[in-house]
Order: structure tokens, then C-alpha cells, then sequence
């Protein structure tokens, strides 16, 4: 006999499958890209669609999806797959060759963003430096699951676009203790020593990063090889699992984005023979998985929040965007030169990403943040996010004229 708990398991998994199998081939169908689809159906059937519903028309409850929190840990596999297998297609020398993109065009974009962001913010609404500063560093960064997933179903991410932008959002990866690190330091204890807390970040972060590469180097192929002669095909496929989520441990046990380990868990199985067996055996579990983290993204709009200040919201989306828009172009137009790549770069990187949830949640968490200025700053960012399939197709527009 299923429990409660088991029985809403069991119908939220159901809801979602509908999703994928149903109503995401119906917006392709539409000619509208899967992560449209994904977004749009968990905005629907999430607790802030269909579900505000139920309350009033209790059978709508078994259409909906009751407990969004439940997906999450899924939801993040699917980024971490994602980063995976784009480590599997670098290598040391072509990350290298994008040095100047990740740290000098990275660099400019995400400071130029965070510190106007934060600067209009204290300017509009936001009396506290500090506060506004949050918000800032919150909306600078990029969505790095929709863009890289954009960027792939275009097919254009081995392109000089493609290249720009993944090295753009390597360096906000990079960023995210620094950020996080911020954010704890405004709520840092009386009497605390700010320099040991600098310092042990780092520490940790260069010791993690020190692991993974140890791992990789001298243990990886042993044990791929090991377990190939072993036990075959299924043993792999769990090894490959253990290595991605393994890695994003290290990185998050450091304070560093779990994309980051996964990433570098890719480049460093991607030095191996088992590069190509470990693509195809993880692609089918990378798009179910994406698939779930795009409708948890839909399913965290807040559409009370959207609709009780509609004005703000929308005013909230236009300053982002173009704020964004013009501190991408710039970043590529100064260290790339090409015109092309630096429009359909920034259209791309323009909006939120999924990062600025954590910042919210955490700044919201040590009461940094209010929720009269945590709802809205969501809000904006979801939506900016649902409009970077649009936006990439703007920017390609643009670039060919």
C-alpha cells in the first residue's frame, strides 16, 4: 500500500512525463525550441499555474505538480550532465586557447553588469549599497544550462558564437564562490576575521580543484579500464555517474559551482579512450534530465508576484536585458573584434540565469534580503531566462545583417 508521500511521487512523476512526452513534442511541433516547451509546461502545471487552481477545483490537483522542491536534486543532474559532456568535447589546449575570452571578455562582462545593475538599483529603489550590490551580482550572470542547451539544439556551439559565449559563462562558473562568499561576509559575525575567511575560501577551492586533477590524471583510466574488463557496459555507466557527481561534490564541499566539477570531470575523461562510449551512453539521460531542470525553472515563476506589480516586473525586465546587452557586447566588441559574434553573444547572455535563485535564496536565508524585494528580483530573472530561446533567435537575426 503507497503512502501519501509515494502517491504524490508517483503523480508529479506522471505530470512530468506528460510534459516530455506530450505537450514538449507539441511545441516542437509548433516549431518552438524544447526549452520553451519545458518552461512553459512547468509554469503551467507547477503551484503557480494549474496548482494555485486546486485549491478551489480539488481534481485539477492530479494534474499539477505538488512538490516542485522533490524534482530539484534530478533537475541538477540534468546541468551537471550537460557541463559533462561539454567537458568531454574540450581539452586542455583548446581551453587554453580561450584564456582571453574567459577571463578578459568573462571578466569585463560580468563587472560591467553587476556594478550598473547594482548602481540603478540603489539609484531606483534600494536605499542599502550593500543590498543593491546583492541584486547586482545576482542578475550579472547567465543561465548556463539554456544557453549551452540553446546553443547545441542550434548547433552552432563549436562556432566562434558558441566558443564566446561557453567561455563567458566558464568565467561566471568560476565567480560563483566569490559571490557566495560575499553574500555570507554581509552577514559575517562581529569580531571575525575577514582575511582568514578570504584566505581559507581560496584554500579550499584550489584544494578541490587540486583533487579532481589528481583524480583524473593518475586514477580515471585505471579504473575505467579496470571496470571494463570487469563487468562491461552497465559498470561503466555507473563509474560515469559516480565520476560527474563525484566531481561536483569536491567543487561544492569548496564553496565552487557543481557545474564547475562536472566540467572539469568531462575534460579530464575526455584525455581517455572511453570519450566517445561515455557520450553515448549519458546524451538520452542529459535531455530527460534537462528536460526536468527547465520545467522546475517554470514551475519557480511567481505569477502572484508578476501580476501584483506588473509595472515593476516589466520595467525590472527591460533595464536587465539591456543593461546586460550592452556590457556583453562591449566585453566581445573590445577583446574579439567581431561584430557578428558580439551581437549574437550578448543576445544570448543577456538574461538571468539560474544562479541568481541560489543568491536570492541565500541573501533571503541570512535576512539580507527582504521578501518584498526577493519576489520580484525572481520574477525578472525567471522571465528573462524564458526568453533566451527568442533572444538567441534576435541575435542571429541581427548578426547576419
Amino acid at each position: 500500500m503507497a503512502t501519501a508521500g509515494e502517491e504524490i511521487l508517483i503523480k508529479d512523476a506522471m505530470v512530468f512525463l506528460f510534459a516530455a512526452g506530450v505537450a514538449v513534442p507539441f511545441f516542437r511541433f509548433l516549431k518552438l525550441p524544447a526549452v520553451i516547451g519545458f518552461m512553459v509546461s512547468g509554469l503551467a502545471l507547477g503551484p503557480f499555474g494549474v496548482g494555485m487552481l486546486a485549491e478551489h477545483w480539488p481534481v485539477l490537483e492530479y494534474i499539477s505538480i505538488s512538490e516542485p522542491e522533490a524534482a530539484a536534486p534530478f533537475a541538477e543532474l540534468g546541468v551537471l550532465f550537460l557541463l559533462f559532456l561539454l567537458g568531454l568535447e574540450f581539452s586542455f589546449e583548446k581551453l587554453w586557447a580561450l584564456k582571453k575570452t574567459v577571463f578578459g571578455v568573462g571578466g569585463m562582462q560580468a563587472s560591467v553588469s553587476a556594478l550598473s545593475l547594482a548602481a540603478i538599483a540603489f539609484w531606483l529603489i534600494i536605499p542599502d549599497p550593500s543590498v543593491a550590490i546583492v541584486c547586482g551580482l545576482a542578475l550579472a550572470l547567465s543561465s548556463t544550462a539554456i544557453v549551452m542547451q540553446v546553443l547545441v539544439e542550434e548547433k552552432i556551439a563549436a562556432k566562434p558564437v558558441g566558443r564566446t559565449s561557453f567561455g563567458v559563462l566558464l568565467f561566471q562558473d568560476i565567480l560563483v564562490a566569490p559571490i557566495l562568499i560575499f553574500v555570507g561576509l554581509l552577514n559575517i559575525e562581529e569580531g571575525a576575521n575577514l582575511t582568514s575567511v578570504l584566505l581559507q575560501a581560496f584554500v579550499q577551492g584550489v584544494i578541490a580543484i587540486a583533487v579532481i586533477f589528481f583524480i583524473g590524471k593518475f586514477v580515471l583510466r585505471r579504473l575505467f579500464k579496470m571496470v571494463a574488463i570487469a563487468g562491461g557496459r552497465d559498470f561503466l555507466m555507473a563509474l560515469t555517474l559516480l565520476t560527474v557527481v563525484g566531481a561536483a561534490a569536491i567543487t561544492a564541499s569548496a564553496g565552487l559551482s557543481l557545474a564547475l566539477g562536472a566540467f572539469l570531470a568531462g575534460l579530464l575523461l575526455g584525455e581517455t579512450e572511453f570519450k566517445h562510449q561515455t557520450e553515448v551512453d549519458l546524451e538520452p539521460f542529459k535531455g530527460i534530465l534537462l528536460g526536468l531542470f527547465f520545467m522546475t525553472v517554470g514551475m519557480g515563476l511567481d505569477l502572484p508576484a508578476i501580476v501584483s506589480q506588473p509595472l515593476t516586473i516589466v520595467l525590472g525586465l527591460v533595464i536587465l536585458i539591456s543593461v546586460k546587452l550592452v556590457a556583453a557586447y562591449g566585453a566581445v566588441r573590445i577583446l574579439n573584434k567581431d561584430n557578428a559574434v558580439a551581437i549574437e553573444s550578448a543576445f544570448l547572455l543577456a538574461p538571468a540565469g539560474e544562479f541568481a535563485f541560489v543568491v536570492v535564496a541565500t541573501a533571503s536565508a541570512t535576512g539580507i534580503l527582504a521578501s518584498d524585494i526577493a519576489a520580484p528580483l525572481t520574477a525578472v530573472a525567471g522571465l528573462s531566462m524564458l526568453c533566451i530561446p527568442v533572444m538567441s533567435k534576435i541575435g542571429q537575426y541581427l548578426a547576419r545583417k
